[in-house]
């Protein structure tokens, strides 16, 4: 199955992806009501928590990844694509998170530092990714030195940071 498919099939299921995606964000809000913040980072509620991010981040994370690469890559028509399958899970992993942040500390949810190392990563990647193919290479030959190292510095730094958060051991 390719990823196209994979998009039309989900595309044949927004009841079930609209319930999903409502559901987390509704859930979320009610179990913060329940809980009080200084016991919901305690077991087994930052594990509910971490469940409920993991939930809507990673595919909202690869509905960010999709919705960029049709935008910048494939030069596709944003009004054309079918918004629950391209928007829908990036609103509803914004609105996930925001109503977890006010209800624990995120950095205490067991694998949420990995997360944000791995948007950080992917983001970055698509950057670079998105340079290379709009600049064409043309920044070594036509570009000053300096200019060239320090985009080499940050791209370094910035791919140092995001991998020892994606990585980092507790």
């Amino acid at each position: 199955m390719s990823i196209a498919e994979l998009i039309g099939y989900l595309g044949s299921h927004s009841r079930q992806l609209v319930t999903f995606f409502v559901a987390i964000p509704m859930f979320s809000f009610a179990y913060g009501q329940m809980v009080a913040r200084e016991k919901a980072l305690l077991s087994p509620h930052k594990y509910v928590y971490a469940t409920l991010v993991y939930l809507t981040c990673v595919p909202g994370i690869f509905a960010a990844v999709i919705t960029a690469y049709a935008l910048f890559f494939l030069n596709e028509n944003l009004l054309t694509v079918n918004y629950i399958v391209y928007f829908l899970p990036i609103i509803s992993m914004i609105i996930t998170i925001a109503i977890i942040r006010k209800h624990a500390d995120l950095d205490k949810i067991p694998g949420f530092d990995r997360l944000k190392g791995l948007m950080a990563l992917l983001a970055l990647t698509f950057i670079i990714s998105l340079l290379l193919i709009r600049l064409r290479v043309w920044i070594l030959f036509g570009g000053s030195m300096a200019s060239l190292l320090i985009i080499i510095a940050l791209v370094f730094l910035i791919l140092r940071w995001s991998a020892r958060m994606l990585f980092q051991q507790h």
